[in-house]
């Protein structure tokens, strides 16, 4: 069994001794443009941040109990809160290395404001302001 998420591009989990686990993740903007279309979301309506959110939710949600891929990891690693970004790790911003490793370090000091987020209570919720940010920015470059 195959673990992937087709709206997902690139994740990077995070608990440096922190009370829970919190995730940044980068999604697959033209899977999500094909899954909008599909559900008839243009980029002119109102809920279609949410709507992408809560796709990306369930997409997690996959990894919890009930879920189709429950136990591939321990509960303790799944996101408590997440953190969407519209621009993913390479080379380019120096945050995947030439063996295609992320670096941790660099993505954590030039992230740390959203790590800080998202140890808020209004990070839990995936619809937060930001995310919804986010969202509205990655579909905006792609057009």
């Amino acid at each position: 069994m195959t673990a992937h998420s087709p709206f997902i591009s690139q994740v990077m989990l995070h608990n440096n001794q922190d009370p829970y686990t919190v995730a940044i993740l980068v999604p697959d903007a033209e899977a999500i443009r094909r899954w909008m279309e599909h559900q008839h979301l243009t980029l002119s309506d109102s809920e279609r941040e949410d709507a992408v959110l809560n796709l990306i939710r369930s997409e997690i949600n996959q990894y919890r109990p009930g879920g189709t891929f429950e136990g591939i990891f321990p509960e303790r690693w799944l996101p408590a809160s997440t953190g969407i970004l519209n621009e993913a790790f390479s080379e380019q911003n120096q945050m995947i290395n030439s063996t295609l490793k992320m670096v941790r370090g660099k993505i954590n000091e030039h992230y740390s404001d959203l790590m800080s987020f998202l140890y808020t209570p209004e990070a839990k919720d995936i619809c937060n302001a930001r995310n919804r940010e986010s969202i509205r920015s990655l579909l905006r470059s792609q057009v």
